[in-house]
């Protein structure tokens, strides 16, 4: 299920970083001017990559029973436990949550920001928190510790917060939704078990 959960996680932050830079412009100036000769050739190079990888895929599973093993077992578990997002309703929560926290950490990085001064657009924050969040999730570094930091903060400053201000509101984000949460959630785990609610 925790597969499903980030899955579905990974799926809303992808929508809602792309909603807000169609719809919202995300607040983020990009100077970069891009001709329509670079954009198709870019997309082509983007599908011939997708197209080989897949095919290598396909080849190494023929060829290699102990691969093909170990891709089709997790597969199969991945259907069954895909039979929990059948009900609307479960499905719903899911990604409902999942957009809600992604939200959530966004007003968190605007409280943020107000307290030392500044302010952002909401979609500008969807945009920064998300794109963080996709980055700090492919570095192989426990929590995105320091790594998450410095990203808020280049986020911040891209969207044209003063950099010390920017990093001064990056730490505070992540001392609210990331260090401090264990402290008292040690003290909330301690109180369920006394009284057997786990």
């Amino acid at each position: 299920m925790s597969g499903i959960d980030a899955f579905a996680g990974f799926l809303v932050q992808i929508t809602v970083l792309l909603a807000a830079l169609l719809f919202g412009r995300g607040g983020i100036e990009f100077d970069v001017d891009v001709g329509s000769d670079t954009v198709q050739r870019l997309l082509t190079l983007v599908v011939v990559a997708v197209v080989v990888v897949v095919v290598a895929a396909v080849v190494v599973a023929v060829l290699f029973p102990n691969v093909r093993r170990r891709v089709v077992d997790p597969l199969r578990q991945l259907r069954e436990s895909l039979r929990v997002v059948r009900s609307p309703t479960k499905l719903l929560r899911l990604l409902g949550g999942n957009a809600m926290a992604e939200l959530t950490f966004a007003t968190v990085l605007g409280f943020s920001l107000v307290a030392y001064g500044e302010t952002a657009p909401i979609m500008s924050l969807l945009v920064v928190n998300v794109g963080v969040a996709l980055f700090a999730g492919l570095m192989p570094v426990p929590g995105g510790v320091g790594v998450t930091e410095a990203a808020l903060t280049a986020g911040l400053v891209a969207i044209g917060i003063p950099e010390a201000t920017a990093f001064a509101a990056a730490i505070t984000t992540r001392m609210c939704t990331f260090y401090l949460p264990p402290v008292w959630g040690y003290f909330a785990m301690r109180w369920l078990r006394t009284n057997q609610y786990l």
